[in-house]
């Protein structure tokens, strides 16, 4: 358990709200700007990516908290 308490010792709010901001950048400014330029392919694969962050960051903070 030793490298999960080193894992949750780095991973704080901090952290979260940028991963969560990253996510949210990338579905409303990337998207929209790909979407103009009619990039649909891309546009798609931007809001999975982002959607991925926005879950992926807020389940590894509350699987760390209770692990913790």
């Amino acid at each position: 358990m030793e490298v999960l308490d080193v894992i949750a010792g780095l991973f704080n709010i901090f952290i979260l709200v940028i991963i969560l901001a990253i996510g949210i950048y990338t579905l409303l400014v990337d998207a929209s700007k790909l979407r103009k330029r009619e990039f649909f392919k891309e546009m798609k694969i931007a809001k999975i990516i982002s959607y991925i962050y926005i879950v992926g960051g807020l389940i590894s903070f509350i699987a760390l908290k209770i692990l913790e």
